[in-house]
Parts: C-alpha cells; sequence; structure tokens
C-alpha cells in the first residue's frame, strides 16, 4: 500500500518541480519497500506451508489412531 503514494510523491514533488533528487531518493524507498515485501512475503509462505504440513499430519494421525 506504500508503493502508490511513493510513485504518487515522485510525480507531485519530483516531476512536476522537476526535481531529479526527489525522484531518485523516492525511487530507492521504492526498491527498499520492494524488496521488505519479497522478504516478508517469503517468510510467510514458508510459515504458511509448514502450519498446513502439520495440520495435515495431525489429522491423518487422528484417523490413523481412531480407527485402530
Amino acid at each position: 500500500m506504500l508503493q502508490p503514494t511513493l510513485a504518487a510523491h515522485i510525480v507531485n514533488f519530483g516531476v512536476v518541480e522537476r526535481n531529479v533528487h526527489v525522484i531518485q531518493q523516492t525511487g530507492l524507498i521504492m526498491v527498499l519497500v520492494a524488496l521488505l515485501s519479497l522478504v516478508t512475503d517469503v517468510g510467510c509462505n514458508l510459515f504458511a506451508s509448514r502450519a498446513s504440513q502439520n495440520v495435515g499430519a495431525d489429522i491423518r494421525e487422528a484417523l490413523y489412531l481412531w480407527r485402530c
């Protein structure tokens, strides 16, 4: 949700006012936000896959013990 706000900042204060420093600085912040998002998304997917595997294993174990 931060990327559109940063893009608007580039347009409003960088492009309109022809301020290259604002464009470069905000662009760098956008890259850092994108990298942070990438890292957190990978972590979220890892935790979600581990949780789903554990739930599946618990369900299989419970069904196996229930049948015996």
